[in-house]
């Protein structure tokens, strides 16, 4: 958030002192902080979402270790000293199995836009339309709650 006032002040400054001789760069400067802004909140609002996916990545690959480290007990042979507990650990073993649930993807975090500064008038104007239609149809929040994927 702080990036996005920095940038909306930077964007007054340069008006204040350079006025507003080129109307294409003052609408591209614009349409660019608005959607920095956008993308900001976006990323901001998925960062808990991906995070929740590193770990369902993390725990499914400790239970991958687990059940591998037990089978392999079980194909050399080994037998426990409690008879139950053989029958014990091929049950969890299947719970495990309908337990693992297939991996959610990663939601891609938005990057940032800037205005360079070789941009004729027709090139900031596309760079608006770019910056407008990102913003409109990229960066909806996205709804990440654990009741919707489980």
């Amino acid at each position: 958030m702080r990036r996005v006032i920095t940038l909306l002040s930077a964007v007054a400054i340069s008006t204040a002192l350079f006025g507003c001789a080129n109307e294409a760069l003052e609408e591209a400067t614009i349409a660019v902080a608005n959607y920095n802004a956008a993308a900001a909140t976006y990323n901001e609002a998925i960062a808990p979402y991906n995070e929740a996916v590193s770990n369902i990545e993390t725990a499914a690959q400790t239970v991958s270790d687990a059940k591998k480290t037990a089978q392999d007990a079980i194909n050399r042979g080994e037998e426990p000293f409690d008879e139950e507990t053989l029958q014990v650990l091929k049950e969890a073993m299947l719970a495990a199995d309908d337990a693992i649930a297939e991996k959610p993807k990663q939601l891609a975090p938005a990057p940032d836009m800037a205005i360079r500064d070789d941009l004729d008038k027709e090139k900031l104007e596309q760079l608006v339309e770019e910056a407008n239609r990102k913003r409109a149809i990229s960066l909806a929040t996205p709804t990440t709650s654990a009741k919707r994927c489980c």
